[in-house]
């Protein structure tokens, strides 16, 4: 029998023979990921000179200019600084009034998000100046003015940046003009993302959006980093919109684009970087993102594959997010150095990112020891891992506020993950109705099996991993500008509270609390439905279920 000519990156970790077809047989037979790397090549390209530092536009004035709506937050809230200028936004409504949102139609045109409520108190008037003609949907990514002035991208960049901080920061992308033409596949894909975010007619979002999904897919378009990010952006919004199919299928796409590439070796940021440091930073934050996203991915739809957790890579890890925003970029740190910490004679300070990376290590973690066939632990090896990671978290990253008092989003991604992981791992042995598990199951669906050993402890972990999840909810900025999948951990937290208090008898000291929490939560969600059709599907299944379960906790009191 002829020997294959490459393996596999699943088959070569469990050294395990592989055919070699794509997917091989072995990742087909376990519904996972099937992931080939690529041998190492490319060539070298030369140090270009970098044009002059133009002077940036006000983003704010862009968007009033444009008549845009901006989303509301809960009371005063501080943008991203200073990719987002600060402003006077409309006030949350009440979380008390945030029950019973309408369903999308099935007949509803997947990105025309008329049909969403709208929420008391926000003004949502129609764009007066993106009003475009159907030709001039389109820009020529090549005219900078066009970057500069363009609607889509400044609202991207406002709302939507701070959660996706792998492209260009917005005033480099200005400066550094020569690459606009390389960059036309992910400026489209960023125009349709920051078209969520303000009011536009659908018929122009639709196009935006086929823009970008046409240039994705175009075989005329090179195969580089640049095309992968816009596979990241785009399955991102596609999974937020609820369209986890195509969003999967993009995702593996953009893996083994991003494994044939190289992009997940050192080597690519240097040999593409073209000898401009944000660049090169950029490179490797795309790469980091595409295997952060995966876990999001893999957590939040419950999937037990994570294929680039088996794969081998170099690269360095990101700086702090306001050195990358001011191009204060240093030399990276390894993955090695993160390892190490602890044990290494230098204590060394790690970005917010390289914690993001951690948690997304943890969730790999956990899923491999769950295939294991000798796997025996009850979850006490991933929870020591997280509470390692929580006492390893320096004071300044402990709630995801940045030193000058800024909004620190990747933070905010690096502990939303840690605690959804710990409901993850201890949900199936904790002492909660699993009713809620079977019903609510759209964004972040829970097991509805019931552990052998339900323990207190168990219990304990799943409780406290909500409560935290709400309390994030109460962060001093917008909660639509989160990353889309924040909206499945408040999900999964809305979940272990439903499920503890089906279990409450009525009277319960504790059931006025639990309610708060829930309002919370489903004031968030129906909060972020303004953008993301995920979850206001996630809303009505949540209020669908605490609307039940009120109505039996008032018949038992009567009783």
């Amino acid at each position: 029998m002829t020997k294959p000519t490459k393996t596999c990156v699943a088959c070569r970790n469990r050294h395990v023979r592989c055919d070699g077809e794509q997917p091989c047989s072995r990742c087909t037979a376990s519904k996972s990921g099937c992931l080939y790397v690529a041998s190492q090549r490319g060539k070298r390209r030369h140090a270009q000179q970098q044009p002059e530092f133009p002077t940036d536009r006000d983003l704010n004035a862009i968007l009033e200019g444009s008549n845009i709506s901006p989303p509301s937050c809960f009371g005063s809230c501080p943008e991203f600084a200073p990719w987002a200028l600060q402003d006077s936004s409309d006030e949350l409504m009440s979380v008390s009034n945030s029950l019973g949102v309408d369903l999308s139609p099935p007949n509803a045109p997947l990105f025309d998000l008329n049909w969403l409520p709208d929420p008391a108190g926000i003004t949502t008037e129609p764009c007066k100046q993106i009003d475009f003609a159907a030709g001039d949907v389109s820009i020529m990514p090549s005219e900078s003015a066009a970057v500069e002035t363009d609607h889509y991208l400044a609202s991207f960049y406002r709302y939507a940046f701070a959660a996706h901080p792998f492209v260009l920061p917005r005033h480099d992308l200005l400066r550094l003009t020569d690459l606009h033409d390389s960059m036309r596949t992910p400026l489209a894909t960023m125009r349709w993302i920051g078209s969520l975010y303000v009011d536009v007619q659908p018929r122009l979002r639709s196009e935006l959006y086929q823009q970008a999904h046409d240039l994705i897919h175009d075989p005329r378009a090179p195969r580089d980093g640049f095309l992968v990010q816009a596979m990241l952006l785009l399955l991102v919004g596609l999974d937020g919109n609820a369209d986890q199919r195509k969003a999967r299928e993009i995702l593996e796409n953009a893996e083994q684009l991003a494994l044939d590439i190289g992009l997940h070796r050192a080597s690519f940021a240097s040999l593409y970087g073209r000898g401009v440091p944000i660049l090169e930073e950029s490179w490797r934050r795309t790469w980091w993102s595409l295997y952060t996203t995966e876990a999001m991915v893999t957590a939040a739809h419950r999937r037990t594959d994570f294929a680039l957790y088996d794969v081998a890579s170099d690269v360095g890890l990101p700086c702090e997010e306001d050195q990358y925003l001011f191009g204060d970029i240093p030399d990276p740190l390894s993955f090695d150095d993160l390892e190490a910490r602890g044990f290494a004679r230098e204590e060394l300070a790690f970005s917010s990112f390289a914690y993001l990376i951690l948690s997304a290590q943890t969730l790999g973690f956990f899923l491999h020891k769950s295939r294991s066939i000798d796997h025996l632990d009850d979850g006490t090896q991933t929870e020591a891992r997280l509470a390692s990671w929580s006492f390893s978290l320096p004071a300044n990253k402990r709630d995801a506020l940045r030193n000058d008092g800024q909004p620190d989003e990747i933070m905010f991604q690096a502990l939303m993950m840690r605690h959804a992981i710990s409901i993850t791992v201890h949900e199936v042995h904790a002492k909660l109705d699993k009713l809620p598990a079977i019903t609510v199951n759209h964004c972040m669906s829970l097991t509805s099996e019931v552990g052998a050993q339900a323990s207190d402890m168990h219990t304990f972990h799943a409780i406290t991993s909500a409560r935290a999840i709400s309390r994030m909810v109460m962060c001093h900025h917008s909660v639509v500008s989160h990353v889309h999948f924040f909206t499945c951990v408040v999900t999964l937290s809305s979940i272990v509270h439903l499920g503890r208090w089906a279990l409450m008898p009525a009277g319960h000291g504790d059931q006025e609390a639990l309610r708060e929490l829930l309002r919370l939560n489903m004031g968030a969600l129906k909060e972020r439905s303004r953008v993301w059709k995920a979850a206001a599907i996630s809303h009505e299944q949540v209020a669908s279920v605490a609307k039940d379960l009120f109505r039996m906790k008032q018949r038992g009191a009567i009783r």
